[in-house]
């Protein structure tokens, strides 16, 4: 594969397999975040890639690498093996990349990608709510909020930095 090779790690979970090369189709509505009303879920995400002019593939990747966000061929790929919960938190963060235009891996290019990602896919309400009810527990809480634990620790990571009170 050319291009930049831009990682995205996340927590294990049980894989599904089998599903093949997938482009995106159609132009829809490019939703900005959550507070626009328009749910995130994949196909939202993947009309977004469209509206971006960016095609959604998927295909095995080497080990460690959930999605690639491939800008020489103007695509993302997605792992073959993803949950749809990984594929739906992965495809967020590779469309960051395209957002800002990203070239290489790393840097203060990936941690804008997981800041926004984790405010994207994160409400602030149900954040909330989830922490009060799981005890801080982060697996519980990603279940409850149908975003990997990477997203949570992300999230978390914005409350510290910003010094809202997490108990």
């Amino acid at each position: 594969m050319s291009g930049t090779l831009v990682p995205n790690r996340l927590h294990a979970v049980p894989r599904v397999h089998g599903v093949v090369e997938r482009f995106t189709a159609g132009v829809g509505h490019c939703p900005a975040s959550l507070s626009d009303g328009v749910p995130l879920t994949l196909p939202a995400l993947e009309d977004e890639a469209a509206c971006l002019g960016v095609r959604v593939t998927w295909q095995e990747l080497p080990a460690g690498y959930c999605g690639v966000y491939d800008w020489t061929r103007c695509r993302i790929v997605l792992h073959d093996g993803l949950t749809p919960v990984q594929a739906r938190c992965t495809l967020c963060h590779e469309l960051e990349h395209v957002r800002h235009f990203d070239r290489v891996c790393g840097g203060k290019g990936e941690a804008r990608a997981r800041r926004r990602t984790a405010l994207r896919l994160v409400s602030p309400v149900a954040y909330a709510a989830a922490e009060q009810v799981y005890e801080g527990n982060t697996w519980l809480m990603a279940v409850e909020l149908g975003v990997t634990a990477q997203v949570i620790d992300d999230y978390r990571k914005l409350l510290y930095d910003s010094d809202v009170c997490v108990q």
